[in-house]
């Protein structure tokens, strides 16, 4: 307990106290959303940047072609195209993102095309 005191000294928060299982519960202000809340709040850019996550993985040769919900199409920035283009060695001409309203906001897909 003093060693988790000293740890946190500078940080401004409230302590309870230690259960018997030796778990602490931390209270402090939050500055920005949690991840949590932006995901509520914001499923689209939740969504596109998780396939954006999902392509950056792919290791095959040839195009990428990113399929999604129309609003998760919407919330994709062209600059993180770019971004997935230089992390995979692609040119951002052989990125494509495909619209399907059949899809689920979070049922989107990234895979490999071969011309």
């Amino acid at each position: 307990d003093h060693a988790l005191s000293e740890a946190l000294n500078d940080w401004p928060h409230e302590r309870t106290a230690m259960n018997g299982f030796g778990f602490v519960q931390l209270v402090a202000r939050m500055e920005m959303p949690s991840l949590l809340n932006r995901l509520e709040h914001s499923r689209p850019t939740a969504s596109a940047r998780y396939l954006l996550r999902q392509a950056s993985m792919i290791q095959d040769a040839g195009r990428i072609e990113l399929t999604c919900h129309p609003a998760v199409h919407e919330a994709i920035q062209e600059h993180w195209l770019i971004e997935l283009a230089e992390l995979t060695g692609r040119n951002p001409a052989d990125i494509d993102v495909k619209r399907d309203a059949k899809l689920a906001l979070d049922a989107g897909f990234a895979q490999a095309v071969t011309p």
